[in-house]
């Protein structure tokens, strides 16, 4: 079974604005008391919107993709 990666949302840094709701393809981001949750029976992709458009960076990715050259 494949692990799947979701975003990980920083509840101390999200302001409520919304505007991750707003470009979520799947409807699978919502406001509860205030801040973002992630509604984890939808079928997230992670296609990255909701992090870009963070005005606070509340959304994070879980992991750190670094490339390394090639050895000669």
């Amino acid at each position: 079974m494949e692990d799947r990666a979701y975003p990980i949302i920083l509840r101390e840094l999200c302001t409520g604005c919304g505007a991750c709701i707003e470009v979520c393809p799947f409807s699978a981001l919502h406001l509860v008391q205030g801040t973002v949750e992630l509604d984890m029976s939808v079928n997230c992709t992670y296609c990255g919107n909701c992090e870009d458009v963070c005005p606070t960076e509340a959304i994070r990715r879980p992991f750190l993709v670094v490339f390394e050259e090639a050895a000669p």
